[in-house]
């Protein structure tokens, strides 16, 4: 996903309609932006075998248990 906002001078990226390219640190954005979308889209949600015995946990519960003793 493309970043919302600039991460050095927090400008608006995404609602401008011509976005600030003027900036050097705002047009590192858009040259630096890679779209990883269409290949997570590969990958499903179900736990994968990688080796006999290696399986890779897509589907991970995290549970937080706080004890008030």
């Amino acid at each position: 996903m493309f970043p919302v906002r600039c991460y050095t001078c927090n400008a608006v990226l995404a609602q401008n309609p011509p976005p600030p390219v003027h900036r050097i640190c705002c047009r590192r954005m858009f040259l630096g932006y890679v779209d990883l979308t269409t290949d997570q889209v590969q990958y499903g949600n179900v736990d994968v075998e990688l080796a006999p015995g290696v399986i890779l946990r897509r589907n991970v519960v995290h549970t937080r248990v706080v004890s008030c003793d």
